[in-house]
């Protein structure tokens, strides 16, 4: 029975993790609306319409591929998606992810960090970054910190319900950046979205709590 969101189109890429099981989860649902709405807000306030995204742990690309959708479903153009796996947790994962990234932008410029490293582009500019790698406290801090190195309009990190020691990552980072505006949404395995410089009416909370699929839920249970 088609979910009548995003995750129709993750059941068509050529590779799934673990079957066709992880992308019906809940998990892809807001981060395809929190992408579309970014890309509005971006539309309407510049006329721009050109993004370029990037994940600390892609896996097989689901979250990627959902940010890509959110941004063409607002007529953005996806520049270049970039990504970071070291592979410790499914062998083979750079290459499923390019597979399905090139499903979805196909125009798009495909970027690893082994990519940027050598031409001296490590911390380019990206617009929307998302942290699901190391789940451990200082590697998912370390995730965060390069992902402000990168300066976004929006940081997306998983599991913040699910893992604690990502929960408290998240929380000790938000203690040493007190400029950031967190926004904690429901899911399966918890996701927050890090604003790191809330400006006005159209600041990403106000962006979210419109945003179909997206419910935020109090900060102090979130990362409980």
């Amino acid at each position: 029975m088609p979910y009548g969101d995003v995750r129709d189109r993750l059941l068509e890429l050529p590779c799934q993790h673990g079957g066709t099981g992880y992308v019906t989860l809940d998990l892809f649902p807001p981060r395809f609306e929190i992408a579309r709405a970014l890309a509005r807000r971006r539309a309407r306030e510049t006329g721009e319409s050109v993004w370029r995204v990037f994940e600390f742990g892609a896996l097989y690309g689901a979250c990627l591929c959902s940010l890509c959708l959110g941004i063409h479903a607002a007529g953005g153009v996806v520049e270049t998606v970039g990504w970071h796996d070291n592979e410790t947790h499914t062998p083979g994962s750079n290459e499923a992810c390019g597979e399905n990234v090139r499903a979805v932008a196909p125009d798009a410029e495909i970027v690893t960090l082994r990519d940027l490293r050598p031409a001296g582009r490590v911390w380019a500019d990206f617009d929307v970054v998302a942290v699901d790698g190391d789940h451990t406290y200082w590697g998912c801090y370390r995730d965060l910190r390069d992902a402000l190195l990168m300066s976004p309009v929006a940081i997306l990190v998983d599991d913040t319900v699910a893992i604690a020691d990502v929960a408290r990552a998240v929380a000790d980072f938000l203690a040493d950046h007190p400029e950031i505006e967190a926004t904690h949404v429901r899911t399966v395995n918890g996701l927050c979205v890090l604003d790191p410089q809330p400006h006005g009416p159209d600041r990403l909370r106000y962006l979210l709590e419109d945003c179909p699929s997206v419910e935020i839920v109090d900060p102090v249970g979130a990362l409980a």
